[in-house]
């Protein structure tokens, strides 16, 4: 696939921008497939969490955009040049879904918050099937992600407080049950994505996933032979 100019720019304009806010920690990037299909699943805090996880994951992410940003007067004729898949919100919407298929058939990496929407407290809300349903069509290899300490950040530079960002990745995994899961299945299949973010989470932000996780039943560990990088890094 190929990388737009704007996407270019940002790769260069949003490192520098990131540093400046925060002080980021980040461990755990051990755990990034270098190669294939990927969907990374963070937890949602703050609107600079995609440009935060595009960064690290450092590889091409395409994200999911609400469709009113096309159509805005400002906005509009730079949202197609960033690689996004604009998204109808309300009802499903096939033409998006399509089209994350199609990122993770292609090999390349997709971003999905499996919340659905930005926890406004910090704290991990309930999860939804969007994303296990994208996992089991295209055999994708899944990434957990959890980010904390950026809530509500804007308080905190009015008071020249420059917050520290928190990075955990976890190991990857697949799903491993089955490919049409009844509705059961279905949301066992959502706990367990959202149990394996949670405890990459200090307990205080996993809400309803603060009991200890149940046992792996529909996902398994996939080892990375080709480690990106260090497990541990902290960028001031």
């Amino acid at each position: 696939m190929k990388i737009t100019w704007l996407r270019r720019l940002g790769y260069i304009v949003w490192p520098v921008v990131l540093r400046i806010l925060f002080k980021v920690k980040v461990i755990g990037r051990e755990h990034i497939p270098p190669t294939g299909p990927l969907m990374v699943t963070p937890n949602h805090v703050n609107i600079v969490d995609p440009f935060m996880v595009d960064w690290q994951v450092g590889r091409l992410m395409i994200f999911f955009a609400k469709a009113e940003l096309y159509r805005s007067p400002l906005w509009g004729p730079l949202a197609p040049h960033y690689m996004m898949i604009p998204v109808e919100r309300g009802d499903v919407d096939p033409s998006a879904i399509k089209s994350a298929l199609r990122v993770l058939k292609s090999g390349e990496a997709l971003y999905v918050a499996p919340e659905g929407t930005r926890s406004k407290t910090g704290i991990l809300l309930p999860g939804h099937e969007g994303g296990v349903v994208l996992a089991l069509r295209t055999n994708a290899t899944v990434l957990p992600m959890g980010m904390w300490g950026h809530a509500n950040f804007g308080a905190r530079l009015l008071r020249l407080n420059r917050p520290t960002m928190n990075v955990h990745f976890g190991p990857a995994y697949r799903f491993v049950g089955p490919t049409k899961p009844g509705r059961e299945e279905l949301a066992a299949m959502v706990e367990e994505m959202m149990y394996r973010i949670a405890i990459l989470l200090p307990l205080e932000w996993r809400g309803p996933y603060s009991s200890d996780p149940p046992p792996w039943r529909y996902t398994v560990d996939v080892q990375q032979t080709s480690p990106t990088s260090t497990a541990e890094l902290t960028s001031a």
